[in-house]
């Protein structure tokens, strides 16, 4: 532009124009900037001598154009912010602070600003680039607007502030932004950029319009400061490493965030705060993380979803703690754990290096993959309200750490044959008079030859593992083949052994032999049946001593976990899962938990690992609250503690449904039973209320291997209430010895398959409580102590198949309220002494041999309390310092009275009797007794106006009794 140009559009413009602070002079610069300045700040223009330099002098200083650089001249109103309009290769800016500290270099459509401004600027950005971007220095907060923009770097970031300041990214309203980076970035010297949206200060995402980012070359957004979330809908399409990336923290206030990554959805190196908004996250790669950070993780509000596909994914990660106290959290896992460097590594929703707290909002976390938990906690997990949901569904896996790393314990190669050879050898048809290799036939093949069409052997089978707890042999062929095989086993006295043939192998296959076989001549074929549909995607252990397994766990810590409010939900169906799991002590105060478990008991390393709801490594303890456990699987448990566990207050109802089992131990068979409360320390059961019901095989509802403690010394509040309840009868053990089963007993002393109600390894006191307890099946006990048990009070209602009640050492009943009845066996044995000081006891057992009670020829002492032992026979006290008798050849009815009158005739107390016995057996004491003679009213249908009663109407003091036959008898004393 001419120098007398621009004086006759200058003089025109001060003469005609009204100076106003919104309008100005605009400098078109050939370079596609527009630089403005109003013209109530101009004190005057001048030119060089040259008359190539324009000099503007302002009230705050002088500012110099290159006159060849002015295109034009225009007048207008000023603009308020610095707009950018892109324009494919090109771009167009108008700067209203160009003479404020705020340069512009254009190239291209590559902008970069340089503001030394001392107020915030605002920046405007619209138009289309593929080769554009907005870079920017400066030493101020500074505003970004996206008012439309599409950006797409060939050789860096779309926006990348080199300012150290706050910058706000406000998405103007009904604006669609979109926004790329190059593959390979072409940085400046000493500068770092590493993301399409890149600031070395803060940024705040606000607004409400919308934005499309993919990161090529590294991350999607990045700060190396901090990054906050307070509107817009922000969508990350894909990222080569993070979605978001911050140094500091990440803060999500608001907005809705869509974010998809091949590395980690949000990762800082501080810590991350979610209170609004919606952010959903999604991964499909290994090994990364939805969120993660190096400080703490808040979530206070507003809803966080993460979808993950990939193995070892960490839903939420933090290196301190995760604390929830609002919003909403989904989780969805689908990968599996893994075994890495001889430990496995988890896929885990929530993981935190330090304490994961919840008070508030709700948790729904789904994991279908391998060993997948839910929350996973190295310090406490501390719970006090909101709500989890929890379904983990995915199997467990085994490995052996003393193994090489990344090595699998079990056989890996690609086509090789499994078989399972019989457990025993049986015609169908009774003719089996010897099993193979000269062992009876109960024996299994003693050995097992691999043979092809050609009647040659391959191989020996000697290497075996396990497969879903059974004992598969195995032989690698190394190769795909399609000729026909079978196996062998040792001649049995001139007899061939060997298995119907099978064709080919393409793949893992895997075989039973069926125990049955068909004979022709001297060659005995047993069926070959073909169950790799059944076993290929199972767990295979190699049997060794130190392989350990690796499962699923609903909430896992590996210190302490409390509960003491709010409602949560686990949802297990793996096999040797677990709900609440913690290498040290469970805490229940409050809430309402509600555990199932459909998974079974895993045998590995020649041991079962439990599927259980509740498994602490030291104490639990339950103060208040609700507890539910559903426990389908075989081997299903429900409370399990290392150390000592106790129950002071609160509801706990546990449901066993899952059978017991035999499996292969180093020494040989053993057994595993379920169990709904187990301790391998002491048990306090002292307060609030417990019902326990096991139904199936082998099924225990409580059992202490230490001191087990019922109630409080001189506590008559009815506390604690339990119920237990067996329906299931005894694992066979395939032998037959004395000892501890109703009928003579079935099973061995010590035998760990019968059902019990309650059973203590140790001592057992009861103190106080209203204890219900029933059997139904051989074997199953009521309330048992394999030392001394102790009772000082409490009420008792006892309907078991075997012993109500029983003691290896001692029985001592002090005070309480016993109603004991067994249907098939004792109602109180004690393979040692028996002493009864004090309370009522009602004792029923049945008939011979069995009794009321049972101590052999131990010490039976009689020192106070009421007694009324009635079955089919009775030990006799062997000292007694209050009055007893013991009566012969009574008939006791189901249903109907035994009456005891005093030598007056006046009835003292009446036992309505629960078995029917003919030619029974009546052991009774009484205080009131003396030593005239007495009668007994046996048969009698009802009594009328009694005092008092215990048990409905089982036991009646004082009244009229009608009917039945009469019986005298005298007490004595020893």
């Amino acid at each position: 532009m001419k120098r007398s140009g621009i004086i006759f559009f200058l003089f025109a413009i001060f003469t005609i124009v009204s100076v106003s602070a919104e309008n100005g002079i605009k400098f078109h610069m050939s370079n596609g900037e527009t630089r403005s300045v109003a013209l109530s700040r101009i004190d005057s223009l001048s030119f060089d001598a040259t008359e190539e330099y324009m000099f503007v002098s302002l009230t705050s200083g002088r500012d110099t154009l290159l006159i060849n650089d002015i295109d034009s001249i225009a007048y207008g109103e000023l603009s308020t912010a610095v707009a950018v309009t892109y324009a494919g290769a090109t771009a167009y800016v108008d700067n209203p602070f160009a003479f404020d500290g705020v340069s512009v270099d254009i190239s291209g459509a590559k902008i970069t600003v340089c503001s030394t401004a001392d107020t915030d600027i605002d920046y405007i950005l619209s138009g289309e680039s593929d080769e554009g971007c907005f870079k920017i220095y400066g030493t101020k907060k500074y505003t970004l607007h996206l008012a439309g923009v599409t950006l797409a770097n060939d050789s860096g970031a779309a926006i990348n502030s080199q300012c150290k300041k706050r910058g706000k990214i406000i998405l103007e309203e009904g604006s669609v932004n979109i926004l790329s980076d190059a593959e390979k970035y072409t940085s400046a010297l000493g500068e770092d950029e590493k993301a399409t949206i890149f600031g070395e200060g803060q940024f705040i995402f606000d607004g409400s319009g919308e934005l499309y980012v993919t990161g090529n070359y590294k991350h999607a957004v990045c700060s190396d400061d901090y990054l906050a979330f307070r509107g817009g809908k922000i969508t990350v399409l894909s990222a080569a490493s993070d979605a978001l990336h911050s140094n500091d923290s990440i803060i999500v206030e608001g907005g809705t965030l869509a974010l998809a990554a091949d590395a980690d959805g949000i990762d800082c190196d501080g810590y991350v705060s979610v209170s609004g908004g919606d952010v959903t996250i999604e991964l499909s790669s290994d090994d990364k993380k939805g969120v993660k950070a190096g400080g703490d993780i808040t979530i206070s509000g507003g809803t966080l979803t993460v979808n993950a596909s990939g193995n070892i994914v960490k839903g939420i990660k933090s290196s301190r703690n995760v604390n929830v106290t609002g919003g909403d959290i989904n989780i969805t896992l689908g990968g599996n754990s893994l075994v890495e460097s001889g430990e496995p590594s988890y896929c885990t929703a929530i993981k935190c290096d330090s304490i994961f707290a919840l008070s508030d909002g709700t948790l729904a976390v789904e994991a279908t993959g391998t060993a997948s938990r839910g929350i996973s906690a190295d310090g406490d997990v501390i719970i006090s309200g909101g709500e989890c949901n929890i379904v983990c569904s995915g199997g467990y896996g085994v490995y052996d750490p003393s193994a090489s790393d990344d090595v699998e314990s079990e056989p890996v190669a690609t086509y090789v044959v499994y078989v399972c050879p019989p457990t025993s050898t049986s015609s169908g048809m009774g003719n089996n008079n010897n099993g193979p290799g000269g062992f009876s036939s109960s024996s299994t093949w003693s050995n097992i030859y691999l043979y092809n069409s050609s009647n040659t052997l391959v191989a020996t089978l000697t290497n075996s593992v396990t497969v879903n707890g059974s004992v598969f042999y195995y032989y690698d062929f190394g190769a795909e083949t399609t000729e026909s095989y079978y196996f062998k086993s040792d001649n049995s006295f001139g007899k061939t052994i060997k298995s119907s043939t099978f064709t080919g192998v393409t793949g893992d296959a895997f075989y039973t032999i069926s125990s049955s076989y068909t004979s022709s001549g001297n060659t005995r074929t047993y069926t070959l049946t073909d169950v790799t549909d059944e076993y290929a995607d199972a767990v295979v252990s190699s049997g060794s001593s130190t392989e350990k397994s690796y499962a699923a766990v609903g909430i896992n810590s590996d210190a302490d976990i409390s509960v003491s409010g709010g409602t949560h939900t686990l949802i297990m169906s793996g096999n040797a899962s677990k709900g609440l799991k913690s290498d040290g002590n469970i805490d229940i105060s409050g809430g309402e938990t509600d555990i199932t478990t459909t998974g079974s008991a895993a045998i590995v390393a020649y041991d079962p690992v439990y599927c259980t709801a509740v498994k602490c490594d030291e104490d639990f303890t339950m103060s208040n609250g609700l507890l539910v456990i559903k426990a389908s699987g075989n081997g299903g448990m429900g409370v399990s503690a290392d150390g000592v566990l106790t129950v002071s207050c609160g509801e706990a109802d546990i449901t066993i449904s899952g059978a017991g089992s035999s499996y292969t131990a180093q020494s040989g068979t053993d057994y595993y039973s379920t169990k709904a409360l187990k301790s391998d320390g002491a048990m306090n059961l002292i307060g609030g209320t417990l019902n326990c019901t096991a139904t199936a095989t082998g099924g225990k509802c409580v059992v202490a291997d230490g001191l087990l403690t019922i109630g409080v010394a001189d506590d008559e509040s009815g506390y604690p209430y339990i119920t237990a309840k067996t329906t299931g009868s005894a694992i066979s053990s395939g032998s037959s010895s004395s000892g501890g089963m109703g009928m003579g007993g079935m099973q061995e002393e010590g035998f760990n398959g019968a059902p019990k109600a309650i059973k203590g390894k140790s001592d057992v006191v009861v103190n106080s409580g209203t204890i219900t307890l029933s059997t139904a099946a051989d074997g199953g006990e009521g309330l048992e102590s394999k030392s001394t048990l102790t009772i000082n009070g409490g009420v008792f209602e006892i309907n078991t198949y075997d012993d109500a009640i029983n003691a290896s050492n001692s029985i001592v009943i002090n005070g309480g309220y016993i109603y004991a009845v067994a249907t098939n066996n004792d109602a109180i044995d004690s393979n040692g002494t028996i002493a009864i000081n004090g309370g009522v006891v009602l004792a029923s057992g049945t008939s011979q041999p069995e009794g009321g009670i049972d101590c052999d020829s131990n010490s039976f002492v009689i020192t106070g309390g009421i007694v009324v032992a009635t079955g089919g026979s009775s030990s006799s006290p062997t000292s007694t310092s209050q009055y007893y008798a013991s009566l012969s050849s009574v008939t006791v009815s189901a249903g109907k009275y035994l009456v005891f009158n005093d030598a007056s005739g006046n009835v003292l107390f009446a036992y309505k009797c629960p078995n029917s016995v003919s030619g029974a057996s009546v052991l009774v004491s009484s205080p009131d007794f003396t030593s005239s003679t007495h009668t007994m009213l046996y048969g009698v249908s009802s009594l009328s106006s009694s005092q008092s009663s215990l048990f409905g109407d089982v036991y009646l003091v004082g009244g009229t009794a009608s009917g039945g036959t009469s019986k005298s008898f005298t007490p004595s004393k020893k």
